[in-house]
């Protein structure tokens, strides 16, 4: 099925459950994953035939009070980013950009601390 593709028509929002592995497809220009991971995590990224150069993807991992480990897989596409450590109680936002080859990591925001 096709999509009407950000900024034409709503990013996507993907929610998958948490689990040791994590694969989401990523078809549109901007695309935003939240994730409360119950587990240490690897996530992949699958980028569809059609994605352009430029997309966005977000990242927004929830901890919980132990706080989870993130791990960027390259099963799907490469993602290149730096991995995770996870904070109890913490919540961090990545941003991903496609670059027709790979997801590449440029900016990590810290939304709230525990310290």
């Amino acid at each position: 099925m096709s999509i009407i593709k950000f900024p034409f028509g709503a990013a996507t929002l993907e929610t998958p459950d948490s689990a040791a592995a994590i694969s989401v497809d990523v078809a549109n220009t901007k695309t935003l994953i939240q994730v409360s991971p119950v587990e240490a995590v690897t996530l992949d990224l699958v980028a569809n035939d059609g994605l352009v150069v430029g997309s966005e993807v977000h990242v927004d991992i929830i901890q919980d009070a132990t706080g989870r480990n993130v791990t960027f897989g390259n099963t799907g596409d490469t993602i290149v980013a730096p991995d995770l450590v996870g904070v109890p109680n913490d919540r961090d936002t990545i941003a991903l950009v496609w670059n027709g080859t790979s997801f590449v990591g440029g900016v990590w925001n810290k939304v709230v601390d525990a310290a």
